[in-house]
């Protein structure tokens, strides 16, 4: 009992000093920052979400008044078995083959919107992330993902187009 309260006290001990050291250190890091949370300024001057949340009606809206590139985060076999009209293929785990070839794309466009299966797939999320951390923003999550937009009965295309994996 003895040795395990002297690891206790030292492993309290320890957290304690690391977290002084990272509060006082210049280079110490933020632990308390979200980076889904942070803000940039627009050159509009107001504030944007770097990645949004989004539903149905706001990715329609997206949609509907080109706003940007739509990105589906789901594998090569889902997308080729239906997805979104004009969206292109960006598998959040294959994406260091597939992004060197959108890049410049992906830079030229004003906004991207990414989805993948449904509310409970976090692959549109992790890409969302991945694609801030290269510096493209704004970003559009869209939550529901192809499932809430079969479910509205919306459009879906088929296949895999050539360009999108060239």
């Amino acid at each position: 009992m003895k040795i395990f309260k002297e690891v206790v006290v030292i492993l309290f001990l320890s957290s304690v000093c690391g977290l002084l050291f990272n509060a006082f250190s210049t280079n110490g890091i933020n632990i308390l920052d979200n980076p889904w949370s942070r803000k940039v300024v627009a050159s509009s001057n107001h504030e944007k979400d770097p990645i949004s949340f989004i539903g149905f009606e706001r990715a329609c809206q997206f949609i509907d008044n080109q706003e940007g590139i739509i990105l589906d985060a789901r594998n090569p076999q889902e997308y080729a078995e239906g997805h979104i009209p004009g969206a292109l293929l960006l598998c959040f785990y294959t994406m260091k083959e597939v992004y060197p070839k959108l890049e410049a794309q992906l830079h030229a466009a004003p906004a991207l919107l990414t989805y993948c299966s449904d509310c409970n797939c976090d692959d549109s999320e992790f890409l969302a992330n991945e694609l801030l951390s290269l510096g493209h923003m704004p970003i559009m999550v869209y939550k529901g993902g192809i499932e809430d937009w079969k479910a509205r009965q919306m459009p879906i295309a088929r296949g895999i187009k050539e360009h999108i994996l060239d």
